[in-house]
């Protein structure tokens, strides 16, 4: 997991990917960081989501937020959206 980590921040860092999930504007921002949740959660699987979600919160959201946009969502959305992403890989 902490691969998996590394490699997501390291691909946030370049400016594609980076405006891909954070955006200037606050309600794309939102909508795209709940993406970025389905997708990780995705990745992760359910055993995982709980920890992963508070690690993720603030290396990923938190730091990828500073700017005059801001964090667009709370750590709750982005358990949940966790969640939402390995309850779809469940299913599937």
């Amino acid at each position: 997991m902490d691969k998996y980590l590394t490699e997501i921040r390291n691909a946030l860092r370049s400016s594609a990917a980076h405006y891909t999930y954070f955006p200037d504007n606050k309600e794309l921002r939102k909508e795209r960081n709940i993406k970025l949740g389905h997708e990780i959660g995705y990745a992760v699987g359910v055993d995982d989501v709980a920890k992963f979600g508070q690690i993720t919160y603030g290396i990923l959201i938190v730091s990828n937020s500073f700017d005059r946009t801001g964090v667009a969502i709370n750590m709750k959305e982005w358990q949940r959206a966790l969640l939402d992403g390995t309850l779809r890989n469940e299913v599937l």
